[in-house]
């Protein structure tokens, strides 16, 4: 205990129990600090992954949407392939074939409008 003189001649209080309990009113701060940064920071990766999970979420629904039209377009290609006029019209359209006496017509673009 430390106790020293006023000039009135009082003793001066004793203080260092308070600064002690000061000192573990800042250490548990800090240690509740920590902690609550490092929880806080774990959740912020939680949201982070997340979101991430929704993004790939809203792409994944979205292809499998365009792989469901892109299957509903091949069956209706490949019913059609099994008829004989669309075979005819992708044999004129893709290769210029032509049935037997049928002159082709090839249109050329003119350079000047």
């Amino acid at each position: 205990m430390v106790s020293s003189y006023y000039y009135d001649g009082k003793t001066e209080p004793d203080v260092s129990h308070k600064i002690a309990f000061n000192w573990r009113k800042i250490l548990f701060s800090i240690i509740f600090a920590l902690i609550l940064l490092s929880w806080c920071f774990g959740f912020t990766g939680k949201l982070i992954d997340y979101y991430n999970l929704l993004t790939e979420e809203a792409y994944l629904t979205h292809e499998e949407k365009r792989l469901y039209e892109s299957i509903e377009h091949l069956n209706s290609e490949k019913q059609n392939l099994n008829q004989d006029w669309y075979i005819e019209k992708l044999a004129r359209e893709k290769l210029n074939l032509a049935k037997p006496g049928e002159v082709l017509i090839k249109v050329v673009p003119s350079e000047n409008p």
